[in-house]
C-alpha cells in the first residue's frame, strides 16, 4: 500500500502510513439544541475524526459538513480532533420554517460545543 493513501468507510478512515495502516475513527451523531432562542429543539448533525486538539468546521451557505472533506481526511494525522456539523436547514440537520437568524445560529454552534464538553475550540468557518 502508498504512503499516504486513505480508505474511507462507514467505520472509519484508514490511512498507510510508512507502510503501517493506521485507522482514524469517527463519529456520525446528532445533538438536540435546546436553544432559548428557539421555540423548539433542532436535530443538528455532525461527524468528528481524530483525537487530540479540538478544531470545529462550519460551513457556508449553501453548503453542508462535506465542504470540509479534504480538511478532515489530512488534520486528525496531526493530532487534532476535527468535527464538522451541518447547521440547521443544510445537510443532515433538520429543516424549520423559522429560526435562521444569527443568534439561533450561534445557539446552535454553543449547544455543540457544550454537549461535545469541548474547550480551547479553533473554529473555522467559510462564508
Amino acid at each position: 500500500m502508498q504512503t499516504g493513501t486513505n480508505l474511507v468507510s462507514n467505520y472509519g478512515v484508514a490511512i498507510a502510513l510508512k507502510n503501517k495502516l493506521i485507522k482514524i475513527n469517527y463519529n456520525m451523531s446528532f445533538i438536540k439544541t435546546t436553544s432559548e432562542t428557539a421555540n423548539n429543539s433542532v436535530n443538528i448533525f455532525y461527524q468528528e475524526y481524530g483525537m487530540g486538539k479540538p478544531v470545529l468546521f462550519i460551513h457556508g451557505w449553501p453548503l453542508n459538513h462535506e465542504m470540509w472533506e479534504f480538511q478532515l481526511a489530512e488534520l486528525p494525522k496531526h493530532n487534532l480532533r476535527c468535527i464538522a456539523y451541518d447547521r440547521r436547514g443544510f445537510g443532515k440537520s433538520d429543516r424549520t420554517w423559522e429560526s435562521y437568524d444569527y443568534d439561533t445560529l450561534a445557539a446552535d454552534l454553543n449547544e455543540l460545543i457544550t454537549q461535545l464538553n469541548l474547550s480551547s475550540v479553533t473554529l473555522v468557518g467559510f462564508s
